[in-house]
């Protein structure tokens, strides 16, 4: 863990964000504030088990709005991953083909 006490954090802001998901109705983001990853840790016990949860740190506050960084809890994975699959799902497929083509 970073210690940024020389970090300007708004008042409304706490140290750690916990946000969930119910994929039943993904519609809707769900979070929630802690001061410390032990409350926080408490509180995503008591989530249903069906909700994907991810959990971020305050990093800095400036003109572009809030910066959080993604901590490895819940199911920050498969949105790590999920993201750059997206991003380069083109270059994923080619690559696929031109490797299904080599081997055949």
């Amino acid at each position: 863990m970073i210690a940024r006490e020389s970090v300007f954090m708004p008042d409304c802001v706490e140290q750690y964000k916990l946000t969930w998901v119910d994929p039943l109705n993904p519609r809707y983001i769900y979070s929630k504030f802690f001061n410390s990853q032990i409350d926080m840790t408490y509180y995503i016990q008591s989530l249903d088990k069906k909700f994907d949860y991810m959990v971020f740190e305050f990093n800095s506050y400036g003109q572009n709005g809030y910066t959080w960084e993604l901590l490895p809890y819940g199911s920050w994975k498969s949105y790590y991953y999920g993201m750059i699959v997206s991003e380069y799902i083109l270059a994923i497929i080619l690559g696929i083909i031109i490797l299904y083509l080599i081997l055949k």
